[in-house]
């Protein structure tokens, strides 16, 4: 039998445990010193003579296991149960992420391309269930990730991209367009989408006849905007200066939404400002409205909560510290004494 947590992150609070049986030896020797500089000899030993320490011992015993006992029903132990088959459904994703050279520029922060992938990161966090793939672009466009279901796979490949191994000359938004179909499955006839995140520095119209390309082959385009109008200096590959044109003046990169917007516009997309953490959530709502791909069956085992077997544990160890006292003699006393 395979037993797995629905909430192991419960189980961080066994380690309160030790923690609270410190305190009640702490608090039960610091007690009987007081009192033995408070109380006369006859004081302390009538006091004695109505405390058992078993009792003290007992209840603190009790107190323990219910608060573990709780705190592993919190947890919910779960067994396997009955194994079924489900359907696995899910969007399959493209994210074309601009690495030239401007997307380095701090207009945000901490840098475009930062604000690209945290864009991104967004998207995938709630995207469980879709398959996610990646490219890079600049010039041209590489694939970086297969469409894929592991998105702890996803997040690393995003996190070390980068432009040190493209080339730094700018974006060009036809390469992305036609790599785009090589990205999806072509067996997969349901929506796909394409999300394009740039600072949209891409003024030739070459990009036309390959956007109807992708369209033809069911990708709806999605495009992201990064940076600002009033854009900022590039840095150097060195960091130390700024990219400088051959008059040695510092160029000055600036967003421009308009192609993007264009090719959203064209692609049966939306154009979305990634500047705006709150329009992640809005991409998210326009891909719910695409048709959905079948991934297969999946064999998914139905687990069972178990949580009632630790909580009716807890609550019969609380019971039994209620009903024993510290110090008068009981029912429940003479019972345990006996057995």
């Amino acid at each position: 039998m395979n037993i797995v947590w629905a909430h192991p992150e419960w189980l961080h609070g066994l380690w309160g445990i030790p923690v609270l049986i410190a305190v009640w030896v702490i608090h039960d020797l610091w007690s009987q010193g007081a009192r033995k500089q408070l109380g006369t000899p006859e004081l302390q030993a009538d006091w004695l003579s109505r405390r058992s320490s078993w009792r003290i011992f007992a209840r603190n015993l009790f107190g323990i296991l219910a608060l573990t006992s709780g705190v592993i029903a919190l947890a919910n132990p779960q067994k396997d149960g009955e194994e079924i088959e489900v359907e696995k459904k899910g969007l399959d994703i493209v994210f074309a992420i601009d690495m030239s050279r401007s997307m380095l520029a701090r207009d945000v922060s901490p840098s475009r391309l930062e604000q690209a992938k945290q864009f991104v990161k967004n998207i995938v966090e709630e995207s469980s269930g879709d398959r996610i793939g990646f490219m890079a672009f600049s010039s041209d466009a590489y694939k970086q990730l297969p469409l894929t279901l592991d998105h702890s796979a996803a997040q690393l490949i995003l996190n070390n991209m980068n432009p040190d191994h493209l080339p730094s000359s700018g974006s060009n938004f036809e390469s992305v367009l036609l790599m785009a179909p090589k990205m999806f499955d072509s067996r997969v006839t349901q929506d796909k989408a394409l999300v394009i995140i740039s600072d949209g520095e891409d003024h030739s119209d070459s990009w036309r006849d390959a956007l109807e390309y992708a369209v033809d082959s069911g990708i709806y385009v999605f495009t992201a905007g990064v940076g600002t109008e009033e854009g900022s200096p590039i840095p150097s590959t060195n960091g130390s200066d700024y990219h400088r044109d051959n008059d040695g003046e510092v160029v000055i990169t600036k967003r421009n939404d308009n192609v993007m917007k264009e090719i959203a516009d064209e692609g049966r997309g939306t154009f979305f400002d990634a500047n705006r953490g709150s329009e992640s959530d809005r991409l998210l709502e326009e891909l719910k409205q695409l048709k959905l791909a079948e991934f297969g069956l999946s064999p998914m085992s139905d687990m069972e909560d178990q949580f009632q077997i630790p909580l009716a544990i807890g609550m019969l160890f609380l019971l039994l510290r209620m009903l024993l006292t510290e110090r008068s003699s009981n029912t429940l006393e003479r019972w345990m004494r006996n057995t």
